[in-house]
């Protein structure tokens, strides 16, 4: 019962600070409105130059700071068909999981990704990832890759759970029967 009666009141709370917000007092916004046509139209046309005015000058520097800023970004990202250093955390993950469910819709595609750094050793070959959590780092999901040129481990490579970036293009290959994907022609930022 006592439930019942604070979710009520706070219920109710909530109902009177939702429709106490804006003026009932009608006299008041009438008085300070203009008497005449004329009047009114004269005060918007004043507003809207001393408006325009201002607003030149502002457009001159946004625009000036809006193109260097696109093309900064267009520097960074318009290299990668698929940029996930752009993304949230839950995003990335997202994302990375739909590379690994439907892969043919992303080969040959270039990607770039920050993560973990992490080395799996093999009975034939070393294979390193770059692994992404989800938000809540329950989750993780990983991208193989394949450094361009001649690389020893480890002296070529991060330290294991060092943050890194890493970009290359997307493509798969079968071990057995099993298909993986993995960045190949990769670089290390």
């Amino acid at each position: 019962m006592m439930k019942k009666t604070v979710i009520f009141m706070t219920l109710l709370l909530l109902i009177g600070t939702l429709s106490a917000c804006g003026s009932s007092d009608k006299e008041s916004a009438s008085a300070s409105a203009p008497e005449t046509q004329e009047e009114s139209e004269a005060e918007n046309t004043a507003a809207e130059e001393e408006a325009e005015a201002e607003s030149s000058d502002e457009e001159e520097v946004f625009q000036i700071e809006t193109e260097s800023d696109e093309q900064e970004d267009a520097a960074d990202s318009s290299d990668f068909d698929i940029d996930l250093t752009e993304l949230s955390s839950t995003m990335v993950y997202a994302e990375v999981y739909n590379m690994m469910y439907t892969p043919d819709e992303y080969l040959g595609k270039s990607v770039r990704m920050s993560g973990t750094f992490t080395v799996y050793e093999g009975e034939d070959r070393n294979y390193y990832a770059c692994i992404i959590e989800d938000a809540t780092a329950c989750c993780s999901q990983g991208i193989e890759f394949v450094l361009d040129g001649d690389f020893s481990y480890p002296d070529d490579y991060p330290d294991i759970d060092s943050t890194i970036t890493v970009s290359g293009i997307f493509d798969t290959y079968y071990e057995g029967q099993s298909r993986y994907a993995q960045l190949i022609d990769a670089e290390l930022e």
